[in-house]
Order: C-alpha cells, then sequence, then structure tokens
C-alpha cells in the first residue's frame, strides 16, 4: 500500500481567457518535495470551460515543472460531451511517477482546436496533486 506524503490543491480565483489555439496555462500548484526517488504523484482535478464558438476539440495537459523540464504527464483529447459556447466540466486523473527525489510543480494547461473565438477557463477550476511513496 502507498504512503501519503504530501499534498496541495489550487483553484480558480477569475475567469482565464483561452485563446483560439494557443496552449494556456490555467492552475500551477505549488512545490511538493518528494521524499524517495521512486515516488508517484497523482494529479486530478477539474477543468471548468465554456469553449468558444466554432470548438471541436479541447485538449488537457497537465506538466511537471513548467519552469523547468516542462515534462507533459497526461494528455486528454475531449472530442464529445461539450457544447461550444456553453460552460461545462471536464474532469481528469494522471498517476506521475517521478524518477528522482527531486521537487515537483505541477501545472494545468487547456487548449482548444477549431474555435472560431475565444474561450474561458471560469471559476471552479481545480488542481489537486497528491504526493505517494512509488
Amino acid at each position: 500500500m502507498a504512503q501519503q506524503f504530501q499534498a496541495d490543491a489550487v483553484g480558480t480565483s477569475a475567469t482565464v481567457n483561452v485563446p483560439t489555439t494557443t496552449e494556456t496555462p490555467i492552475l500551477t500548484g505549488n512545490p511538493l518535495p518528494i521524499p524517495f526517488e521512486n515516488g508517484k504523484c497523482l494529479v486530478q482535478g477539474t477543468l471548468v470551460i465554456t469553449p468558444g464558438t466554432g470548438t471541436t476539440s479541447i485538449t488537457i495537459r497537465v506538466r511537471r515543472n513548467p519552469a523547468g523540464e516542462n515534462v507533459v504527464v497526461g494528455t486528454a483529447v475531449i472530442v464529445a460531451g461539450f457544447v461550444a459556447g456553453s460552460a461545462g466540466d471536464i474532469g481528469f486523473g494522471f498517476v506521475d511517477p517521478i524518477p528522482d527525489g527531486r521537487t515537483c510543480v505541477y501545472q494545468l494547461t487547456v487548449q482548444q482546436a477549431g474555435a472560431g473565438a475565444n474561450g474561458t477557463a471560469q471559476l471552479g477550476c481545480l488542481l489537486q496533486t497528491t504526493v505517494l511513496s512509488g
């Protein structure tokens, strides 16, 4: 059984403009120290978004250490279940096996495809990270 070491959660305090086709950071967590060289991090959350009109897909990415190594630890491409121009919630979750004992920061980004107008990430977006033993 894995042991929990650290946890963090951040949420949106203001709306975030999502340009038509640019990958846009929505939330960045706080630094989490990894106690061993075989740790892993459970990264989960919710994206509350109003996609721009004409949007055909939404890509969610979670990145580890965006100001450094900038590794994509999870990607989800959403092509159904949302309505362009209408607010909706998209849940996500990824597990990141961490290769060493470095401190990690996680970031949630979103990118629209086919959008004819900007979208908006709404209040209520959540990025939750939990560091576990490997």
